[in-house]
């Protein structure tokens, strides 16, 4: 075995022993509450039980993927969860007057105009990402609730419904969406030169 080998070796396997104990400790706490759960409810390992679990949190799956590479480079997002609502708010809207392609395009658009002033912010404006995307947060959620003005959007196509409700080979279609984007997320980070230079920023972004 090359020394390049062992070091690299040692590096995936021989974690320092604080580190160690949280990852073993999360591992058996996890382990316990399946067994509890397990015991007080005789549907909790049921498939169906499984499956809704995984499309409710299919949704939290997305959103920290994108969260990861921010906090990767030492940053935080406060506002992610309001940009969000602001997106579904501005695109369902679009949608149920039958602007599909206009309703989803918004959605990204809405995303990608905030994401970018935080980063402005950040970057440009040297805001503390922490106190930015706050104030982006109280933005989103008042023109979410401006755009909305108080209504409940009804109408939606089946189609697009399908994003959020469908299933596909018997699998809900947000965990298929998820599942994509975390091996996506996975290999841009370890297998790329843009991953290993996210984690180098977050390292220290003066020497990166």
């Amino acid at each position: 075995m090359s020394l390049r080998a062992a070091r690299s070796q040692l590096r995936t396997f021989n974690l320092p022993y604080d580190q160690l104990f949280v990852v073993i400790s999360r591992l058996i706490a996890l382990i316990l509450l399946i067994v509890v759960l397990s015991i007080l409810s005789p549907y909790f390992l049921t498939w169906t039980n499984l499956i809704n679990v995984l499309r409710q949190a299919s949704v939290q799956f997305m959103m920290s993927a994108g969260l990861t590479i921010v906090i990767l480079t030492a940053g935080i997002d406060l506002s992610i969860g309001a940009v969000l609502g602001l997106a579904a708010c501005v695109s369902a809207s679009l949608i149920s007057g039958g602007f599909v392609v206009l309703g989803i395009a918004s959605a990204l658009l809405a995303g990608l105009v905030c994401g970018t002033i935080n980063g402005l912010l950040v970057t440009i404006g040297r805001i503390p990402p922490f106190i930015a995307t706050y104030g982006m947060r109280w933005i989103a959620f008042g023109l979410g609730y401006v755009f909305m003005k108080g209504e409940v959007i009804y109408g939606l196509p089946p189609e697009f419904r399908f994003i959020g409700a469908g299933f596909l080979w018997g699998i809900p279609f947000p965990v298929i969406v998820a599942a994509i984007l975390l091996v996506t997320l996975h290999l841009l980070l370890h297998k790329t030169v843009l991953g290993r230079s996210i984690y180098a920023i977050g390292g220290n972004p003066d020497a990166a």
